[in-house]
């Protein structure tokens, strides 16, 4: 093998072994865990750290990360979506109920509550019944 060779494959190594301490660094790990876990000195990663192109790499990396994350979140938020929906389809009352009630407390959260109907306003079947529902739950409390 060439010297040309042999430099350049300690080099790509070199850079991989770099690569993995700037991924180890956005996970949290500090200097101590990386040389230790990657096989360098410490003085190494510090020296690495002190480079442009290591806050540069590491914000790369900081913002794949994020763009996982919240692709990731977006796939699930659709996932609970559908599944909250089939909840409200359900043919069981209390399976029914008890989504329409977590929609409502979350829609409360973001919404600052529900505005009163218009009046006038005729409900809905199973809105009425939810009302007669709670009118009896409520006259059985007090």
């Amino acid at each position: 093998m060439t010297a040309i060779v042999k430099k350049a494959k300690s080099s790509t190594l070199a850079a991989r072994i770099e690569r993995a301490a700037q991924m180890a660094y956005v996970e949290g790990a500090g200097e101590a865990a990386i040389s230790k876990a990657l096989g360098v000195k410490p003085v190494t990663v510090r020296d690495w750290k002190k480079r442009p192109e290591w806050d540069a790499a590491v914000e790369r990396l900081r913002r794949s990360q994020e763009a996982y994350v919240l692709d990731r979140l977006s796939n699930l938020t659709v996932k609970a979506t559908t599944a909250i929906e089939e909840c409200l389809d359900s043919e069981n009352d209390a399976v029914r109920l008890k989504a329409a009630q977590w929609v409502l407390e979350r829609g409360n959260h973001f919404t600052g509550g529900i505005p009163p109907l218009a009046p006038g306003t005729r409900l809905g079947g199973e809105v009425e019944r939810f009302m007669r529902l709670v009118a009896i739950d409520v006259h059985q409390t007090q």
